[in-house]
């Protein structure tokens, strides 16, 4: 097998990842109005969200505390936010950017694939996935992927793209990728090979939406807001979720609208999976035990399903994040994680537009669109199904592997037993 390290070509963090952003929110709508028109003609506008009614921009300097400055697109002249916020009498906030779990994407995880390395055919073989395909395949269901983007042009989404979102600025380009990451966890989600793709993911009949963050909590935000309006109209949406706070210790609490944001969208009946994290290991001191925990915020929540990973001989992945969570025994919260899924070592997978072996396996980002192609299973069968309903029967047909709660979760997901709980 060949060991030769693979540098991801042409790969660097775009300056949408790395830029300072800033919201400019307003008390009612008739200010949001007010504001946005103008905004959209000659400001650095990235997200316009009517519902929570503010605008992000991309800040060009900061010059002191209170001189936050943003380049106009039709003149030379420098405009400061605070201004702006003074005359639509609005506030300012600078957009928390979240960490996407991708410690496994490192450059030297990266090999040509070996004729022996494992795939994500048995993968599917592990979680019973190819079974469970037998009978349902996840007809009419949409996975909405929210991550990098996904490669639009890979056969194994021919005739499934059900929507997108991206950036006001980057119109039509939630279907590329600019890490290869989302298009990974689209494979496993939701890949087929009908009209010549070369994987076959855990639900190969899903609709699939693309969501192309750089992570910030703006962004967030609003693709949550539009997948909403998607399941309002009577769409099942899945929501695979592979990004967070990347830390050894509880995390400082942040104002986020992504919060509220999620909220609305549990609210709608979107079932929400989120990777629970790599983080273990940056524990203080770090153990591979199940212990200390690994899981913040949001991921605790009893209403979304937090997914760790282990390896394919069934022991933990060292870096899988571990419970009973932050908040586990609060109001509303729970242990953590829900479930676990097999990751392999060395094992194929497409990122981005290529076949690879990540060493490292594919983390709990590969873990989580698993769960959310298991999800994409058990509603094509029962659509009368609430999001309850198919997370209860997931974590209830989940097989043990004879480790603690707190690293396994309920066990590992079994596909063609859940289906029989549904």
């Amino acid at each position: 097998m060949s060991t030769t390290v693979i540098t991801r070509p042409e790969f660097s963090y775009p300056p949408e990842y790395r830029e300072r952003r800033y919201t400019l929110r307003v008390k009612d709508s008739k200010s949001f109005y007010a504001l946005r028109a103008p905004a959209a003609s000659f400001l650095p506008v990235r997200v316009v969200n009517s519902k929570r009614r503010y605008i992000s921009l991309a800040v060009h300097e900061e010059n002191g505390t209170d001189a936050l400055l943003l380049e106009s697109k039709t003149t030379s002249k420098m405009i400061s936010v605070n201004d702006l916020a003074e005359k639509y009498g609005g506030t300012i906030q600078e957009v928390f950017q979240f960490d996407i779990d991708s410690d496994v994407f490192a450059p030297d995880a990266f090999s040509d694939p070996g004729s022996n390395d494992a795939s994500l055919h048995d993968v599917l073989q592990l979680i019973k996935a190819d079974e469970a395909q037998r009978t349902f395949c996840g007809d009419d269901v949409v996975i909405a992927i929210v991550d990098s983007g996904v490669n639009g042009q890979r056969h194994e989404f021919d005739g499934r793209h059900a929507g997108q979102w991206q950036l006001e600025k980057e119109a039509d380009k939630a279907w590329t990728d600019w890490l290869g990451h989302g298009t990974m966890c689209a494979t496993v989600a939701a890949a087929n090979t009908a009209n010549g793709g070369e994987f076959v993911g855990v639900a190969p009949h899903a609709q699939v939406v693309a969501c192309r963050t750089y992570f910030k909590d703006d962004e967030l935000a609003n693709c949550y807001d539009y997948l909403i309006t998607m399941a309002q109209s009577g769409k099942h949406v899945v929501i695979s979720n592979s990004f967070g706070i990347e830390s050894g210790a509880p995390p400082v609490e942040q104002f986020l609208d992504f919060t509220g944001a999620l909220d609305d969208a549990l609210s709608a009946g979107i079932l929400v999976i989120f990777a629970a994290g790599n983080y273990h290991q940056l524990t203080d001191p770090p153990r591979s035990a199940c212990a200390p925990t690994s899981v913040w915020g949001f991921k605790c929540r009893d209403d979304v399903l937090t997914v760790g990973t282990c390896k394919l001989d069934g022991t933990m992945w060292e870096y899988s994040s571990r419970g009973p969570g932050e908040r586990a025994g609060k109001p509303g919260m729970s242990q953590k994680p829900d479930v676990i899924a097999p990751t392999p070592e060395n094992g194929k997978i497409l990122v981005g537009d290529t076949v690879l072996s990540l060493r490292q396996g594919w983390g709990t980002s590969g873990a989580c669109p698993q769960v959310a192609g298991l999800a994409a299973l058990l509603w094509s069968k029962k659509p009368a199904a609430t999001a309850a309903d198919i997370a209860n029967a997931i974590r209830c047909s989940a097989d043990s592997i004879g480790l603690d709660r707190n690293c396994q979760g309920a066990g590992m997901i079994n596909c063609h037993r859940a289906l029989t709980m549904i």
